[in-house]
């Protein structure tokens, strides 16, 4: 007789045996990240001779217990409990006979049967009482598709809450039954995973004992682990007040900046409309900062900012368009395999990536994160040299650290304050509340590492906001930049080595790490992650410790991925020292683009044969892979940035011009902090597993870009420019001759406009004498505001739009 582990856990483990099946594939977490927070770190404890001895042992003792659990039993048990009146006759008996071998002194367990005895006599008057119908046909029960991995059954969460009785009222609970299996509040269990609907009278502790008694006799009553029911979020804690605080003093921020604005714009529309000169509504000069701090935070500015498609002097168009669809393609990763923890196919995916090859720029989407590394060490370098130049070498390094702080944490800090707090009313479903504690749990005690941004470091494995890892990283890099800026100023020659050599020491260091390690390629340790042979094997609660860390992991430490941000900085250095103008022989060109496609798509596809067979690699050919496949996907993407801004693109430049991803590349910062707290709400409010197919995964991918971006753009407004537009009041940016010549020429502007409105209006004659002296008295109060300027300038120094402009980058 076939059984339900053998369908579910052996057909998988012969397959990791044999190395040439098919992999049931399993959850990455329901971060979706679980091995860029350091997973691969246990990953790497086993070699390939002690992953098959393992499986050898766990085929053998499932052999052994064979026998312990027959899927048919269990169907029959649970067909007991669907939606009819028979139902109520063949387990009002039971539930009796429950009630009298349950002590007194356990009143808990004695009101919950009670509760299902009233629900059972109301069961027999269908037609007037239909909430009992409706708690009974919400239980889940076997589906098709176990041999593809279906083995969660949650039934009818939302028949069940809204199974409201005179006296008794539905919740759901989830049971987990199974052996040689490791349990998960989130993911696909090796366990089936079992929905139910019990009165709300009823206790987890309840519904555990109620189900082992009526699983008792046919040995299926060992098999139950635990019992889950989660509750919807109903009370306030004090997170959640400071969060809702918050959120209403940006609000209020908002509402009065967006107010004052439409009013000042109000006021000259009016006055031009009437033909009476009317001065530009400004605040008095005591109280002028105040009035800019709040037009910061004006929607209406704020907007015609975000989506203006106008590009300044001297600014490198490409990146844009660089940035943009780097950012389409970590989405695009993270909508493949976040919801793998929700499917009821998952040994479709192992099939699914053997038979398709187009799939590996997926499973090495996490080369998509390098760009960013490239993108800003880029930026950094090329800005950062044209402000020593204006500056003649001066640089206020606390200061410019001091900026990017406030650059980067503002929307960073609310986004985490929020998943702590208000994120958890935005769901519900089976496994939304688990999942929302989870998140809760992961960043209580943590979070002050990622706002110090040395979450990557330690603890040894930090789930909170785990995907900021790239921050913390790109933070670090940042540090270090202003010393590598001053070499290359003042010593061009020790700049460059040094650069060098920190990129070939970060090479060499990983290489070493990962021939120690025994660490298989990324996508390749992924594809293990994600096998069901793999939770036979992988303990949960294993510590890992700090040494540890730093041995095996090469995807989140700095040492690590330094290299590519250093081939940006070199790559932007280059930019700067040629202004943008590098000569090059066609012949050049051509061998530039064929060498540049062939490393970049070797990087990408090269692992395909390995991943197909699932066959590990051999140590020395892995660490080769391990540390030069991101330096030299790296130099790919820098050739093409040097190729296209020097004129050598074609209709590459032109297609990466397109002013249409100006607005969209603004947006790249949230979308990268928002996109996973939208697909993971998808997924975790599904009422049913999500079914793996090329259309369904591409649905998921196009409308978590349409949400993400919707959400990223209000985040912007509301959050990001607005604090990004106060650092640039408190802060001003560039040396006093700059900001000397952009107040001159705002006023002219101004001037400008004054003169179009008034000779709309016939008044041209008086309007120009009355503009000579509003011109005269603005120039006296530049000159009193450069004078302030000046003074102001010995203490204060900014990169010239490095924060800015590297941070859009990520």
């Amino acid at each position: 007789m076939v059984t339900c582990l053998e369908f579910v856990a052996v057909f998988c483990l012969w397959s990791v045996y044999t190395c040439n099946a098919d992999l049931c594939a399993e959850d990455n977490c329901l971060d979706g990240v679980m091995v860029e927070s350091g997973l691969d770190v246990r990953i790497s404890k086993y070699s390939r001779r002690n992953f098959i001895e393992k499986i050898k042992d766990i085929k053998t003792n499932f052999k052994q217990n064979r026998d312990d659990f027959r899927l048919e039993k269990l169907e029959k048990f649970i067909n007991q409990f669907r939606g009819s009146q028979s139902a109520g006759r063949n387990l009002q008996p039971l539930f009796k006979q429950l009630l009298e071998k349950t002590p007194e002194s356990n009143a808990s367990l004695q009101q919950c049967i009670k509760n299902w005895l009233i629900v059972l006599d109301d069961l027999k008057l269908f037609n007037n009482l239909t909430y009992s119908a409706h708690m009974l046909d919400a239980w889940g029960r076997p589906e098709s598709g176990i041999l593809e991995g279906n083995v969660r059954w949650p039934g009818s969460y939302y028949e069940c809450w809204q199974a409201n009785g005179p006296k008794v009222s539905g919740k759901w609970c989830q049971a987990y039954l199974g052996k040689l299996q490791v349990p998960y509040n989130q993911g696909f269990p090796l366990s089936i995973s079992w929905g139910t609907c019990f009165p709300k009278s009823c206790s987890e502790e309840d519904v555990y004992a109620i189900i082992s008694k009526l699983l008792a006799g046919n040995r299926l009553e060992t098999l139950l682990q635990q019992v889950s029911c989660p509750v919807p979020f109903s009370d306030l804690t004090t997170t959640d007040i400071i969060a809702i605080v918050i959120t209403v003093v940006l609000s209020t921020l908002i509402l009065v900046g967006s107010s004052y604005e439409i009013y000042k714009r109000y006021s000259v529309n009016t006055s031009s409309r009437t033909g009476t000169h009317f001065k530009t509504k400004e605040c008095s000069q005591p109280t002028s900062k105040l009035c800019q701090l709040a037009l910061c935070f004006s929607v209406v500015s704020n907007t015609e900012k975000l989506l203006d498609t106008s590009r300044s002097p001297g600014v490198l168009p490409v990146l844009d368009g660089v940035r943009f669809l780097s950012t389409t393609w970590v989405v695009l990763g993270h909508a493949f395999f976040l919801p793998m923890y929700a499917l009821d196919n998952p040994a479709v995916v192992n099939q699914f990536v053997k038979n398709n090859p187009s799939f590996m720029p997926i499973m090495n989407g996490t080369f998509s994160v390098d760009t960013f590394f490239l993108l800003s060490g880029l930026l950094v370098a090329y800005l950062g040299m044209k402000h020593l130049v204006k500056a003649k070498g001066k640089i206020n390094i606390l200061l410019m650290y001091l900026q990017r702080y406030l650059r980067l944490t503002p929307l960073y800090a609310y986004l985490i304050l929020f998943s702590l707090s208000l994120y958890k009313y935005c769901g519900d479903g089976p496994y939304w509340v688990k999942f929302a504690n989870r998140v809760y749990d992961q960043c209580d005690d943590l979070w002050y590492s990622n706002l110090l941004y040395f979450n990557n470091l330690y603890p040894e494995i930090n789930m909170c906001y785990s995907w900021s890892w790239y921050l913390a990283n790109d933070m670090q890099f940042y540090l270090l930049s202003p010393f590598l800026l001053i070499l290359l100023y003042r010593w061009p020659k020790i700049g460059m080595s040094s650069l060098v050599t920190i990129l070939l020491g970060s090479v060499i260091t990983t290489g070493v790490l990962s021939i120690h390690s025994s660490l298989q390629p990324f996508a390749v340790t992924q594809a293990i992650i994600t096998s069901i042979g793999y939770r036979f094997i992988f303990n949960p609660n294993d510590t890992t410790t700090i040494e540890e860390k730093y041995l095996f992991d090469i995807y989140t430490t700095p040492w690590s991925r330094i290299s590519v941000y250093i081939i940006g900085m070199i790559t932007g250095y280059t930019l700067f020292v040629t202004n943008q103008k590098i000569k090059m022989h066609k012949a050049v060109v051509i061998v530039g683009w064929i060498t540049a496609s062939v490393i970049a798509l070797s990087v990408i596809y090269g692992l395909y044969e390995p991943l197909k067979d699932f066959d590990l690699m051999d140590e020395n050919l892995a660490a080769f892979y391990n540390a030069v496949s991101r330096p030299a996907f790296g130099f790919s993407v820098a050739w093409l940035i040097i190729a296209c801004v020097s004129g050598y693109g074609g209709p590459i430049t032109t297609f990466l011009n397109w002013k249409v991803f100006i607005p969209l590349s603004r947006l790249t910062y949230s979308v990268y902090l928002i996109h996973l707290l939208v697909m993971q709400w998808f997924v975790a409010t599904k009422e049913e597993p999500f079914h793996f197919s090329l259309q369904n995964n591409v649905y998921l991918y196009l409308g978590t870009l349409i949400l993400t971006f919707g959400w990223s753009f209000v985040a912007s407004v509301a959050i990001e420019w607005p604090f990004m537009r106060v650092l640039k009041v408190l802060f001003p940016m560039g040396p006093k001759e700059t900001r000397t010549a952009d107040n001159n020429r705002n006023h002219m502007d101004s001037n400008k406009e004054n003169i179009t409105q008034v000779k709309k209006n016939g008044n041209l004659r008086q309007s120009i004498e009355e503009i000579s002296m509003e011109a005269q008295s603005d120039k006296a109060r530049s000159r009193e505001k450069n004078i302030s300027l000046q003074a102001q300038d010995e203490k204060s120094f900014k990169l010239n739009g490095t924060v800015n402009g590297s941070f859009k980058s990520e």
